[in-house]
């Protein structure tokens, strides 16, 4: 009762969850375009960065003077 699959290329990303830092999260995209699936992929995971960014504080830049 297997079904076979009806792409041929797929790539997974995987980030964990560091202990009160970030969430974590899986990225995982499919296709026949090796090529298209490494785009989609990595677009997919950037977007999934900048998501975890925004669940956090960010600090702000501190600027130190020069004398």
């Amino acid at each position: 009762m297997s079904e076979e699959k009806s792409w041929k290329y797929r790539i997974v990303y995987e980030r964990a969850a560091g202990v009160g830092k970030t969430d974590g999260f899986k990225v995982e995209a499919n296709g026949d375009d090796m090529v298209a699936v490494k785009w989609d992929a990595h677009a997919l995971y950037l977007e999934a960065i900048d998501g975890v960014k925004a669940n956090y504080p960010q600090l702000p830049e501190v600027k130190k003077e020069v004398k």
